[in-house]
C-alpha cells in the first residue's frame, strides 16, 4: 500500500473544486464500475485502479474513493476517474478545526491547573505557572505550538519523541503581554497537542474524525474496491502539507489508527481511553464504533 501527499497550492488541487467543476464524474450507480480483474485473469496488475482522495482544507476535510477506467494509464486519479458519490465524507477535521483544539485543550488544562492541591510538590506548583500562558493564548499561539512540535519530529528520531514531555516554544502571546522585546521561550507540555492531534485525526470512535470519515468512505465503496483504495491514499490540500511530518508523519499516523480500527487492535486502547469515554455525553458511540469498521480486516492485512 502507498500513501502520497500532494502539495497543494490552492486553485484545483482540492477535491471540492474538482467536484464542483466536474472535472471527474461522480457517479453513484454501481453498474457503471469496471470490476477490478481476478487473480485468473491475469498475474499483475500494474497500476491502482482506485484511490482514496483525503483534501485536508481550512476548516473541513473532504474524503471520497476516486475509480479509475479501466483503459486508463495515468497512476493518480484523472479526468478518466469518477468519484463514487456515495463515498463522499465531510468532517470538520481541517487545519483551523485542529488549532482550535489544540487552544481549547491547553485551556482546559490550565483552568484544571488552577484547582488547588495540598499534596502537590514544587515541580507541581512550577508547571501550574507556566501553563498560565494558555488563558490568554491565541489561535497564532497553537500554531506556532504545532510548527514548533512538526519541526521537532523532523529532527529527531521517533524513540526521542517518545521521551519528550515538553517543548521549549516561542509564543507570540507571552511577548505581547510581557512586553519584552527579547524573544522568550516557554516550557510547554505535549500532551494537550498529541491529544487534539489524535482527535481530530486519529480517533476512529470518533465520527467527527478524519480516520473515522476516511473508513465510512472506504466501508460505503463497492467491495471489490476497497481493498485497493485503502492501499492507495492521497492526501491532497494545505493541511497535509503542514502537517506531512507531525509526529511519525501524518501518512504513517493514519495508516496506524486505520489498522488498530479495522484489525480488532482495541482491547489495549479500550484500558487507556476507558476514564475518557466514561466521561463523553455519547459514549455509547465509541462502543458501536469500535466494530463498525471489523469488516475492512482483509483489506488492511493484505
Amino acid at each position: 500500500g502507498s500513501v502520497l501527499i500532494v502539495r497543494n497550492s490552492g486553485g484545483c488541487g482540492t477535491l471540492s473544486y474538482l467536484l464542483h467543476c466536474g472535472a471527474f464524474k461522480s457517479i453513484s450507480s454501481r453498474k457503471h464500475i469496471t470490476p477490478l480483474p481476478s487473480a485468473g485473469e491475469t498475474k499483475e496488475v500494474l497500476r491502482p485502479k482506485a484511490y482514496l482522495v483525503v483534501d485536508i482544507g481550512t476548516y473541513e476535510a473532504r474524503v471520497s474513493v476516486s475509480v479509475a477506467n479501466a483503459s486508463s494509464s495515468s497512476f493518480l486519479p484523472s479526468s478518466s476517474s469518477a468519484f463514487l458519490a456515495e463515498t463522499y465524507q465531510v468532517v470538520m477535521a481541517g487545519y483551523h478545526s485542529f488549532l482550535c483544539q489544540i487552544l481549547e485543550n491547553y485551556r482546559e488544562s490550565a483552568t484544571n491547573d488552577n484547582n488547588p492541591d495540598e499534596n502537590e510538590n514544587e515541580t507541581d506548583q512550577e508547571s501550574k505557572h507556566q501553563n498560565k500562558w494558555a488563558m490568554n493564548a491565541s489561535l497564532e499561539d497553537a500554531f506556532v505550538i504545532a510548527q514548533t512540535w512538526v519541526s521537532t519530529s523532523m529532527s529527531n528520531p521517533p524513540e526521542h519523541l517518545e521521551s519528550l514531555t515538553t517543548i521549549p516554544v516561542t509564543l507570540p502571546s507571552t511577548q505581547i503581554y510581557e512586553g519584552s522585546d527579547a524573544p522568550t521561550t516557554t516550557d510547554i507540555p505535549i500532551q494537550p497537542l498529541l491529544q487534539a492531534f489524535h482527535h481530530i485525526y486519529l480517533d476512529y470512535t470518533n465520527p467527527s474524525s478524519l480516520i473515522y470519515a476516511m473508513l465510512t468512505s472506504i466501508v460505503s465503496s463497492p467491495i471489490d474496491y476497497r481493498r485497493v483504495a485503502l492501499q492507495n491514499i492521497v492526501l491532497i490540500g494545505g493541511g497535509s502539507s503542514a502537517l506531512r511530518f507531525f509526529g511519525q508523519g501524518l501518512a504513517t499516523e493514519l495508516s496506524g489508527a486505520g489498522k488498530k480500527a479495522c484489525c480488532g487492535d482495541i482491547v489495549q486502547s479500550l484500558s487507556k481511553e476507558s476514564e475518557i469515554e466514561e466521561k463523553k455525553e455519547d459514549a455509547v458511540i465509541s462502543s458501536i464504533a469500535m466494530h463498525r469498521f471489523q469488516c475492512l480486516k482483509r483489506a488492511v492485512s493484505a
